[in-house]
């Protein structure tokens, strides 16, 4: 007995209806992935990799928001997992080929608006806890400060540890937010980020 066709594509069609409201509710946001590299740079002889230490300043204006430190141990579990499948090695005693560093682009508060800033873009979740990275970054053209990415944007960059300069950047543009309940939209936005890395998928 053949299906009625038009039956059948109203069972799809609600399937599918049904499927975008599941994703709805979960929360689902569509990720823009992009990244951007030094062009001079060889990425084959990279194969150690630890956490950039940054420098910590005067905090903005003297307010934070609450800073989690288990969302940063998850972005760096996150990332160390991915680095790691790509076959990347933690190091441990030695001085590591590359250092990671990462960021996410958080609102404003009223506190922090002025005419500098850009509506919808806002200052980093590190920039507000009073961490500042300070590397070279001139051979990426693309290089832009945190503040000037949409806000729910979370960024990583590889910094050549001996020159301590900026070699790749990859950045997701998603709706994150810097939260405990957000654990797979961030684990999702890594994954996509350093699927992009290395460049033109060298293999190792």
């Amino acid at each position: 007995m053949r299906a009625n066709p038009i039956s059948l594509y109203r069972r799809l069609v609600l399937a599918s209806v049904w499927a975008l409201a599941l994703l709805a509710g979960c929360g689902y946001v569509r990720l823009n992935v992009q990244s951007d590299y030094d062009r001079t740079v060889s990425f084959q002889p990279y194969r150690t990799f630890a956490f950039y230490e940054p420098e910590v300043s005067m905090q903005l204006n003297g307010e934070t928001p609450q800073y989690n430190t288990s969302i940063d141990e998850q972005l760096k579990a996150a990332i160390a997992s991915e680095l790691v499948i790509k076959g990347l090695t933690p190091a441990t005693d030695t001085t590591p080929d590359l250092l990671i560093a990462y960021d996410i682009a958080i609102e404003t508060g009223p506190e922090t608006e002025s005419s500098t800033v850009v509506p919808g873009y806002g200052y980093g979740y590190g920039y507000w806890y009073g961490y500042r990275f300070n590397y070279d970054f001139a051979g990426v053209p693309t290089y832009r400060s945190i503040h000037d990415y949409q806000v729910g944007t979370l960024v990583i960059d590889f910094i050549n540890t001996g020159l301590n300069a900026l070699v790749w950047r990859g950045w997701a543009d998603g709706g994150i937010t810097v939260n405990e309940s957000n654990q797979g939209r961030l684990n999702r936005a890594v994954s996509s980020i350093l699927a992009q890395y290395p460049p033109g998928d060298i293999q190792r």
